[in-house]
């Protein structure tokens, strides 16, 4: 039997469970990133990654910059953000802060970059925007719009959206995998 652990995390926060759970004596996977990479526990790898293309990236990014949210991007050991100490958002249980809880959440480092659409040159598992939540919830339709079916944008709570490459569902088949 094979263990897949799923999750939309990225690959790194799901690191600590593979030594928890034998995931890497036993040859099991971690599906991270909302499906967007799979990585094989025993061999340490990557074996699946379907990002958004440079270019699209670049466009969510650009697209982004007329709102009052926070954009975040993930590669390797960095979480990239414009600000890392504009990460407050006000929430019913008292105040909240978005880039600290996904950096602590993923086991990333943190990075500023003024302008991360010029910064996205590198093909991106997702990228993560939060906000108000009444905020981002009334602005759903202006965010998801410009980029029609080429991209999925999916809410993971309340208080942020994410966006990484659209996929049918029907083109995709369980496959077994060989004991």
């Amino acid at each position: 039997m094979k263990v897949i652990l799923a999750s939309g995390r990225s690959t790194s926060g799901m690191i600590p469970f593979i030594k928890a759970l034998e995931l890497d004596r036993f040859g099991g996977y971690l599906v991270s990133y909302n499906g967007a990479s799979v990585y094989a526990c025993r061999d340490q790898e990557e074996i699946f990654i379907q990002a958004l293309p440079m270019s699209t990236s670049q466009q969510i990014l650009e697209h982004l910059k007329q709102f009052d949210l926070i954009p975040m991007i993930a590669h390797d050991d960095y979480l990239y953000v414009n600000d890392v100490y504009n990460g407050m958002l006000s929430l019913e249980n008292g105040p909240f802060n978005i880039i600290e809880y996904e950096a602590r959440g993923g086991r990333f480092k943190l990075c500023e970059k003024h302008d991360l659409a010029a910064f996205a040159t590198m093909p991106l598992h997702k990228i993560l925007v939060a906000g108000q939540p009444d905020y981002i919830q009334r602005l759903e339709k202006e965010l998801r719009e410009p980029f029609g079916d080429t991209v999925t944008a999916s809410y993971s709570a309340k208080l942020n959206m994410f966006f990484h490459k659209y996929y049918d569902a029907e083109l995709y088949k369980i496959i077994p995998i060989n004991q």
